[in-house]
């Protein structure tokens, strides 16, 4: 493979003081496709080298150290269809709307879980909980909170709603053999940093309370927890395949026609899904890794490490992730889950999972993500509108000689 130049990770604006349309139109854009191209032909040829050279990379040697970031030996694994027949599969969905005004912040969520029982070649049997005419609740936030802490506080609080109705779900409806969150099965605490005060936090401790139980009655009743994340921006396996393949180029010369390249530099302009959406085929998955930061590696390790240290309390668990690509012409999507580490549990659960997500989410050639999924998420959806009806009636119960102090941003209602 013949790599002709180095690209820098951005491409630069074209000019910083502006251009006409015509111009744009005309001469940038035509500039802009031919370097998109060139990179883009740059990492398909470095995609197919690391497929080509993927049974070289020992994954099992490096499972020998302590604080190895992967699970499983294999870096590719082939995905063998599971027969659902017979089987219950739950998924839960939210949906959030906002609405600010000068004195006050308004929240709008509700969150729907849907249960597919699979029948063989018959359509599953699907059920709702609760009711979608059923699960709305209506907040007002009156402490002054920026645009981003009322971002942060809004999302801690839908996934509060959506893990409690979780845990609903597993009581009313046991046995249930999966259970699928839409996104990440942990809340992450990175942006809650930004928005950092004692009142976002509280909340936050309250969301990981939310979530050591859930994980405690997923292993009470045996079920599979699963996040699929469908447009995962993480570059986590490119920064672990930097990390490790020096190591492994030393004990393996069929990889040292890596070296060849600056294979650091071409990572670096790949996000994971990008990457395996070049190495990956349909059917296939990557390896389980850890999902959550080393305390070396990341400058939010000791809060990381905090919330781990929680969870660690109430579940020993650890969190992992993988990426399944169901379909062709499709990007894969990122799987998550917990196991304990160091065990064979991390290789059994990513099989069986990936064994059960595939069938389920290879219905359209286009379109990768699970049923339930897909369904929880078209039954959570919220019209952005809804919440104007009930912010109008809240105003004409305080009376219109006091809601003055309630007056919309002055964007959304020029007189012009």
């Amino acid at each position: 493979m013949v790599l002709k130049q180095e690209y820098a990770v951005d491409i630069p604006p074209i000019k910083p003081t502006g251009a006409p349309k015509e111009e744009i139109l005309g001469q940038q854009i035509k500039s802009i496709a031919r370097q998109m191209r060139e990179v883009m032909q740059t990492k398909r040829e470095i995609g197919d080298l690391l497929r080509r050279l993927a049974q070289c990379l020992d994954l099992g040697w490096l499972m020998q150290y302590e604080n190895c970031m992967f699970g499983e030996p294999a870096f590719l694994n082939q995905v063998q269809p599971i027969d659902l027949s017979g089987l219950k599969v739950a998924a839960v969905d939210g949906g959030l709307a906002r609405h600010s005004l000068m004195s006050a912040d308004f929240l709008f969520i509700r969150a729907i879980g849907v249960i597919f029982s699979f029948q063989g070649t018959n359509p599953p049997l699907v059920k709702y909980y609760p009711h979608e005419n059923n699960n709305y609740i209506f907040s007002i936030f009156q402490t002054p909170l920026s645009s981003h802490k009322l971002e942060v506080r809004s999302s801690i609080e839908r996934a509060r709603l959506e893990i409690k109705l979780a845990r609903e779900i597993l009581d009313k409806f046991s046995p249930i053999e999966m259970m699928i969150l839409d996104g990440s099965i942990c809340m992450e605490p990175v942006d809650v940093l930004f928005a950092s005060n004692d009142e976002v936090m509280h909340y936050y401790q309250s969301l990981l309370d939310d979530y050591a139980k859930l994980y405690q009655a997923c292993q009470n009743h045996n079920v599979l927890l699963v996040g699929c994340v469908k447009d995962s921006r993480s570059a986590k396996l490119c920064q672990l395949l930097c990390e490790i393949l020096p190591m492994l180029i030393k004990r393996n010369p069929k990889l040292r026609e890596l070296t060849s390249i600056n294979y650091k530099q071409y990572l670096q302009i790949f996000r994971d899904v990008d990457l395996f959406n070049q190495i990956l085929r349909s059917g296939e998955r990557t390896a389980a890794f850890r999902s959550f930061p080393t305390a070396q590696e990341s400058r939010f390790s000791n809060m990381m490490h905090t919330v781990k240290d929680f969870l660690n309390e109430n579940v020993p668990i650890d969190f992992f992730a993988y990426y399944l690509k169901p379909v062709q012409h499709d990007a894969p999507m990122r799987v998550e889950f917990f196991a304990r580490a160091n065990t064979n549990e991390v290789a059994k659960k990513a099989d069986l999972i990936a064994r059960m997500l595939l069938p389920m989410s290879s219905g359209h050639d286009g379109f990768a993500a699970p049923v339930p999924q897909i369904e929880a998420d078209l039954r959570a959806r919220l019209d952005p509108t809804e919440i104007d009806l009930f912010v109008n009636e809240l105003m004409r119960e305080i009376g219109w000689d006091l809601s003055l102090g309630f007056l919309r941003k002055r964007r959304d209602r020029r007189p012009f």
